[in-house]
């Protein structure tokens, strides 16, 4: 099966095009010839029968308790301000339902599949034609202390596709979905309410390190709370410098960073230092200086 990916939609009363195969297999827009994080939107498995998948993009950073969907599953009634709809699609508090979970190799790219009523309700789509709907809400943010929907999604942009379950109505981020089985791919602008702050990375921030007693046999390896690996994982090997310091210079997190040093041997063992994890105060200029020493030496 072609699949195409059509341009964003306005956020607008609209209506999408019905899944035309009943085939099991992988559908949505294709994510392109590299897969990961350079692709635009990734390729989900059609849900069983009776559920609808949502797959969404959120700006980046924007995600901090969790993601999920809020509405009704029972055709008539909207559920109260402290509960969301499960993945499974029973209605439980906030702090047991975020439903939405990343997509593995996509950033900033969610999904969850609702289970939706076995028994739809009347309704209308864009046309004014007669329409069953089977699960209406809005995706929202999960957030500590209220409860309300001041954490819903703003600026929705609806992607089609072939095998895309039919939204009737959607207004503000209101969704209908129109039909028992399929996907529906969003992307997020915004949300009316979040805890989140994006801090952008400290860049070209500099490490002297001074080593105090018997240094190991290996490479001197600064490590930390970066993104993108593990403290074990760090692969940041220092400079000794002609002062005998160790110095690195790089990318770190905006706030909350925290490092330390380790030897990697030739026989690949991680001799670590022994103090603490160093702090660095988030209002902290370059170049830091810190000073670590080793419990046994080589």
């Amino acid at each position: 099966m072609k699949k195409m990916f059509l341009a964003a939609m306005a956020i607008a009363t609209i209506a999408m095009v019905g899944c035309k195969k009943d085939k099991e297999e992988p559908v949505g827009p294709t994510p392109g010839p590299t897969p990961g994080p350079t692709a635009e939107v990734p390729e989900i498995d059609k849900p069983a029968e009776g559920n609808v998948t949502f797959a969404i993009q959120i700006p980046e950073g924007s995600e901090c308790n969790g993601i999920a969907i809020k509405g009704t599953i029972d055709n008539t009634n909207w559920t109260s301000t402290d509960q969301y709809l499960a993945a499974d699609g029973s209605i439980v508090g906030p702090d047991k339902c975020a439903a939405f979970v990343a997509i593995p190799d996509f950033k900033n790219w969610y999904k969850t599949t609702i289970k939706v009523a076995t028994e739809g309700w009347e309704g209308t789509d864009a046309a004014g034609a007669a329409v069953k709907n089977y699960l209406a809400g809005k995706i929202c943010l999960i957030y500590t202390g209220d409860n309300g929907w001041q954490g819903q999604a703003t600026d929705w942009k609806y992607l089609d596709s072939e095998c895309t379950v039919a939204l009737s109505q959607s207004s503000d981020g209101n969704f209908q979905v129109n039909g028992t089985t399929g996907i529906v791919y969003v992307t997020v602008g915004g949300w009316q309410r979040s805890e989140c702050v994006t801090i952008p990375p400290r860049e070209n921030f500099t490490f002297n390190i001074s080593i105090e007693g018997v240094v190991p046999e290996g490479k001197m390896i600064l490590t930390g709370n970066f993104d993108e690996k593990s403290w074990g994982d760090s692969d940041r090997e220092m400079t000794k410098t002609c002062e005998g310091k160790y110095t690195w210079t790089g990318s770190i997190p905006g706030v909350g960073f925290a490092c330390k040093v380790f030897v990697l041997t030739e026989a690949g063992e991680q001799i670590w230092a022994q103090e603490s994890d160093f702090a660095v105060a988030d209002d902290a200029t370059s170049p830091i200086e810190a000073t670590f020493s080793f419990a046994t030496a080589e």
